[in-house]
């Protein structure tokens, strides 16, 4: 505790416009820079006037072994080769992250069925130094899974789900987030009827007996996009002479 004590203190000294400003006695810095001195080797640290150190915020997002992406703040700080990164390491009360690239590297193969043909993302290795210390307040927490299941992230591989981004293409039985919509017939059905709406709204070459545009779903922003990448999966009902009811959209997603 007494070294962990004195590695934050070295911090706080290192990256003073990181932190709130809060006075704290002098006395306190000596007694801890000279515990750091003895401890880590630093002689400067006990010579250091009042310090700067940050108040910790009880209401931090918990980051550990969490795929995240950077809000318009952090990639104004850290630029915007990588879209998304995993959390190396994570200090809450400093609320300090470094983060590890991510990059696609193929597709998942059958042997993965549930994220079959989705891409694959991995570390960018550590030898090219791409690693990034940042706030952890710039971070928003991306949906993902590893699907190596191992102790080295360095071997892991991961499926993200930034799903407005990225519509999911998922198999039937893999749906947990539903969207209501209403559904708006082009053309009305002539005998009674229980349709699942998979052929009917479905994407382009998943029912020739329907256009993609026949029938099309309100309430979901870019439709075309969704309609082309996702599959759907609901029971809308029709009467002769009557066109569809609202009705429960499944998107298929992680």
């Amino acid at each position: 505790m007494v070294k962990y004590n004195a590695e934050m203190a070295e911090f706080r000294l290192k990256y003073p416009t990181w932190a709130q400003d809060v006075d704290i006695p002098k006395e306190t810095l000596t007694k801890t820079a000279a515990l750091t001195a003895g401890d880590i080797g630093s002689t400067d640290l006990a010579l250091a006037p009042t310090a700067k150190v940050a108040k910790v915020d009880k209401k931090f997002k918990n980051l550990f072994n969490k795929v995240v992406k950077l809000n318009p703040a952090g990639i104004k700080e850290a630029g915007n080769e990588y879209k998304y990164f995993y959390v190396l390491t994570y200090l809450p009360d400093l609320q300090w992250v470094q983060l590890g690239p991510l990059v696609k590297n193929g597709v998942f193969g059958s042997e993965k069925s549930s994220v079959e043909g989705r891409s694959k993302w991995v570390l960018v290795p550590e030898e090219e130094n791409k690693e990034v210390d940042i706030t952890a307040s710039v971070c928003e927490i991306v949906r993902a899974r590893g699907m190596k299941r191992t102790t080295d992230a360095d071997d892991e591989e991961w499926d993200i789900a930034d799903v407005m981004l990225s519509p999911l293409r998922r198999k039937n039985g893999d749906a947990k987030m539903k969207v209501s919509a209403t559904l708006v017939p082009h053309k009305i059905l002539s005998h009674n009827t229980q349709v699942n709406a998979a052929s009917t709204i479905g994407f382009k070459g998943m029912n020739d007996n329907h256009s993609t545009r026949d029938y099309a779903p309100r309430g979901i922003e870019s439709p075309s996009v969704v309609i082309r990448e996702t599959v759907f999966r609901a029971v809308p009902y029709a009467k002769e002479g009557q066109g569809w009811k609202t009705g429960s959209i499944t998107i298929l997603d992680v």
